[in-house]
């Protein structure tokens, strides 16, 4: 067959089949050097285009192995993060977050804002299936299976935009691999399951522009809806979306309603907070303490305005550093200095991630979606930009997490990036080169990310917060009150609400109450039961009238006149 045959033979006219279908499932219509405004079919058939390009060469059909080669590139690209995994998964309940999380799950309780209403409910469905009896286990296998469901979306993100397998498989491996995603999906996190839903609608969205199906964009709409009822930040996302859906609105027409409701309706499952908090949850975040009992009482989150200031997640706000719209030059210096400090830090992270080699592949791969799919590039670009401004600059401590969207739609532009790399090899006669270059290039990526991260995040041993806090309890006398930070006081929440043990215990947070509440409370209580405090927490006492002896790897808390007797007594039960 010759560039300027009119007449196919049999052979042609099967490939000629075979790439029109392939056009019509992928949409692939995006004009390059060569073919104008051609379909890359047309361009077959005119000699124009390689059909390698689409994993066929031009003097065979490979029949069924164009269907199984994305399918088995796919296999491959689940299987090592899965095995990796797999071997690094926390073997039991972790502290901080994780341990509020898995005790949320268990109880069908309410976390710290916005109370994670999508996260929990999917949590007790995967504890209530699996056969473990031990809920933290259970919730770090669930962060595993998101992250590997976030991987298998971005594959097809990538081999969707580009065709090249090899740089969907590259993609994959450089998100699933890096340090903080590889970290946040072996112990109970959200952020697996946040990075699962974008992927996933950034794939329906491409997937609709392409075959122009009504249940691609409602399917792209409710991810992004079920994003906001999971983690209400995910609305930064928001204008990326609608700039997109703006761009083809010729496209959307009547569908508007359909993608209005698909965005809408997922909303509704915050009104699992109001009622879980009516049916008084086993546990809920943000209680008020009664200073007397040191029991919390529920914050009654069925008000509406309770339920706006949790959902919004106000008691964060002063970590939020915003746009200073009714301030001067100098609010608008100080806000763009934070940000950019901000955007340095991110630069940072991306290459402790690993991500930072592809920084030159990911502007290559960003210049190749503008001119091929400039509203994809919109969607992609806005998106990310919206979550580097958003977090960047945001004042907690565990904000690097929070920037993993980011990271996946860096990793988008990665693959496009390598994916052009490849074309242009093949483009100036180096088709031999292009093709060890890619299977190396996916081998090196992986085997760095492994040694590099692997032994950084790996928890296939630490049960540590477990034993510790196990041995707390056992320690304690009858009808103690515990008082300790966030991290301290959260595996001692599981043990208690999710495996029952130590029901007689009350456990009080520190940071809800203030320095002169914290004094009421252990002046209320310490003269009818025991009282301990979490290591650090006594210095709120210093100048109290109470004495604090160690014990163990606590504090118990004396009235200061008994104190040396009290000491005297307790050496001896010292460990």
């Amino acid at each position: 067959m010759t560039g300027s045959s009119s007449v196919l033979n049999p052979s042609a006219r099967t490939l000629s089949r075979r790439v029109d279908a392939l056009d019509r499932g992928s949409g692939l219509r995006g004009p390059s050097s060569q073919e104008g405004c051609e379909t890359r079919s047309e361009a077959v058939r005119a000699g124009r285009c390689p059909s390698s390009r689409l994993g066929l060469r031009r003097d065979a059909v490979p029949g069924t192995c164009v269907r199984l080669q994305p399918a088995l590139a796919l296999l491959v690209a689940l299987t090592l993060p899965a095995v990796l995994y797999l071997l690094t998964l926390a073997p039991t309940v972790q502290g901080g977050d994780s341990a509020e999380l898995a005790t949320a799950a268990a109880t069908l309780g309410i976390p710290h804002p916005p109370g994670y209403p999508l996260y929990v409910l999917l949590g007790r469905l995967w504890t209530f299936l699996l056969p473990a009896e031990d809920a933290g286990l259970e919730m770090n296998a669930l962060s595993a299976a998101f992250a590997l469901i976030a991987v298998g979306m971005l594959f097809r993100v990538v081999h969707l935009l580009t065709r090249s397998l090899a740089a969907a498989v590259a993609a994959s491996w450089l998100l699933g691999l890096s340090y903080s995603f590889w970290d946040q999906a072996v112990v109970a996190e959200t952020y697996t399951l946040e990075a699962a839903l974008l992927a996933a609608a950034i794939w329906s969205f491409v997937q609709w522009r392409e075959t122009g199906r009504p249940s691609w964009l409602v399917l792209g709409c409710a991810c992004v809806g079920l994003g906001a009822a999971h983690r209400t930040s995910s609305l930064v996302l928001l204008p990326g979306v609608m700039v997109f859906l703006f761009a083809n609105r010729r496209r959307v027409g009547r569908q508007w309603w359909l993608a209005s409701g698909g965005l809408i309706t997922p909303l509704l499952l915050y009104l699992y907070l109001p009622i879980r908090s009516a049916m008084g949850a086993p546990y809920v975040w943000g209680g008020v303490y009664s200073l007397a009992e040191a029991v919390s009482r529920d914050p009654a989150l069925w008000h509406p305005d309770a339920l706006w200031h949790f959902v919004s997640g106000q008691d964060f706000a002063p970590l939020l550093t915003l746009p200073p719209f009714d301030g001067g030059p100098e609010a608008w210096r100080h806000y763009l200095a934070r940000i950019s400090l901000g955007t340095g830090d991110y630069l940072w992270w991306l290459g402790w991630d690993g991500l930072f080699i592809g920084i030159p592949l990911g502007l290559v791969g960003i210049q190749a979606v503008r001119r091929r799919r400039p509203d994809c590039a919109l969607l992609l670009v806005l998106g990310f930009a919206g979550n580097v401004a958003f977090f960047a600059s945001y004042g907690a401590w565990d904000r690097a997490t929070m920037l993993l969207p980011a990271h996946l739609l860096w990793a988008v532009f990665v693959g496009c990036g390598f994916a052009e790399m490849l074309v242009a090899l093949r483009s100036v006669g180096h088709s031999r080169v292009a093709a060890g270059v890619a299977p190396a290039s996916v081998a090196l990526v992986a085997l760095a990310s492994v040694l590099l991260n692997g032994p950084l995040v790996s928890r296939a041993y630490d049960t540590g917060t477990r034993d510790r806090a196990e041995a707390m309890l056992a320690t304690a006398e009858p009808g103690a009150v515990v008082i300790g930070g966030w991290a301290d006081i959260a595996p001692l929440l599981y043990l208690q609400k999710a495996e029952g043990q130590r029901e007689d215990i009350r456990l009080v947070q520190s940071w809800a109450l203030d320095p002169l509440s914290l004094v009421v409370l252990v002046r209320s209580n310490m003269q009818e039961r025991p009282v301990y405090f979490m290591s650090g927490v006594e210095v709120a006492l210093r100048d109290s009238q109470v004495q604090t002896i160690p014990v163990g790897d606590w504090y118990r808390v004396l009235p200061r006149q008994e104190g040396n007797r009290a000491s005297d007594s307790l050496a001896g039960r010292m460990p």
